[in-house]
């Protein structure tokens, strides 16, 4: 990292200037670990807005994980890799690549029935990595919210609700950040010229070995629940080893899209509000303000690169804070400030940007660290109290409610 981001300097000023920042329950711990199970410990990990709930994904199965008590709880899914939830009231959840088609849940649906949950309806907007985030408040009957995809396009659903059933879904679509905010990369350097010839030709093997894959997934046969000699379990194992390698393809090929883009408009985040994103342009994280027009508006240049950003929930009248890791290191950057903050608590450590943290409706920060005793735990932080000790409580006379899914 470019910068040196002090901690102790600036932690006094930014406990009082957050002190109002989270509506506390009757008992809120300022740093409370949740133990991860061995088999999720270095998943890519999502964060649900109410602060109960975590996407979890290695290739080849994704896990909805409830972190309400002392050890997460898997519940299985019917999800692909790179799920991500909308953003907001975090009551949908975005999974990619099912036959090339991005296919909408809702969260209780997954929550209640688990890998036989139902869609709520699916597109062609499609992409292995991606943000969604709602534009507005969703209600009972309704949903508005913008799905961004690496490839910097975007579509803004309208979508009417009866039930756990989509009736209509209304959809324009368009790219954001074509204004010269990203940066057009010179195309006669002969270096990077020879580059983008190399890129373009392991490009259309990756495409090539992909329709190869789809080809063989649709030969496939059926898997049905009434055949009793064993065929069902071999079939299931077919088009679970299928889908890992179409992931992992993918996850070659749409880097492959960005690095041949001009501006190297890369690693996409949303905000909650759906009305900015973070990126990297050229190696640089930068965060832009989406116009009405599609057009983008630079915020802010970090000047070096981070993981994906995690933006915390809209407040009127403020910027707010988005949250990443840098160099080992979980930092928040207070923008209406100017103040970055380091809050790595003792003992935590990453050996790779596979998580990166996430901010609840409420102002908490969540996050997955390996321990100084190899363990991997999920951080739930009340950066407004960073100076207390980790198992002290903040006591109020009425618990307040943290929203988000049913269980």
């Amino acid at each position: 990292m470019k910068c040196k981001l002090g901690r102790k300097s600036f932690l006094t000023f930014f406990l009082i200037a957050n002190h109002s920042m989270i509506a506390h329950g009757e008992c809120t711990l300022a740093r409370k670990f949740v133990n991860l199970p061995g088999e999720y410990a270095g998943t890519f990990t999502r964060v649900h807005p109410s602060g109960k709930y975590l996407i979890v994904s290695k290739f080849g199965g994704v896990k909805l994980l409830d972190i309400t008590g002392d050890t997460a709880i898997p519940i299985s899914t019917p999800m692909q890799d790179e799920t991500n939830f909308v953003q907001g009231s975090g009551r949908l959840i975005a999974s990619p690549n099912h036959e090339m088609r991005m296919k909408y849940f809702l969260t209780d649906e997954i929550i209640d029935k688990g890998p036989d949950a139902k869609m709520l309806f699916d597109d062609d907007h499609n992409q292995f990595y991606h943000s969604a985030a709602e534009l507005k408040p969703s209600t009972i009957s309704s949903f508005n919210f913008r799905t961004l995809l690496y490839s910097k396009e975007y579509c803004d659903y309208s979508v009417q609700v009866k039930g756990n059933k989509a009736t209509e879904v209304k959809s324009e679509c368009g790219s954001i950040c074509e204004n010269g905010w990203v940066k057009e990369v010179d195309g006669t350097d002969s270096t990077l010229a020879r580059q983008r010839k190399a890129d373009r030709k392991i490009l259309a093997e990756l495409n090539r070995e992909f329709k190869k894959l789809i080809k063989e997934k649709k030969n496939l046969p059926l898997v049905t629940p009434n055949e009793q000699d064993g065929t069902r379990g071999k079939i299931q194992i077919l088009h679970a080893n299928l889908n890992y390698q179409i992931s992992l393809v993918l996850q070659k090929i749409e880097p492959l899209h960005a690095s041949l883009s001009p501006g190297r408009f890369e690693q996409p985040i949303l905000s909650q509000d759906g009305t900015e994103v973070g990126a990297l342009i050229d190696g640089k994280t930068k965060l832009f303000k989406i116009l009405p027009n599609g057009q983008c508006k630079m915020e802010h240049d970090f000047k070096y690169d981070t993981s994906k950003v995690g933006f915390s929930a809209p407040e009127v009248g403020k910027k707010g804070k988005v949250a990443f890791l840098a160099e080992g290191r979980v930092m928040i950057y207070d923008r209406d400030r100017d103040l970055p903050v380091d809050v790595t608590g003792p003992n935590e450590g990453f050996e790779d940007d596979f998580s990166y943290p996430g901010f609840t409706k409420d102002g908490r920060l969540i996050y997955q660290t390996k321990m100084s005793d190899g363990q991997y735990k999920i951080v739930i932080l009340d950066p407004s109290r960073l100076n207390d000790r980790p198992g002290t409580c903040l006591q109020q006379e009425s618990p307040v409610s943290n929203g988000g899914s049913k269980r």
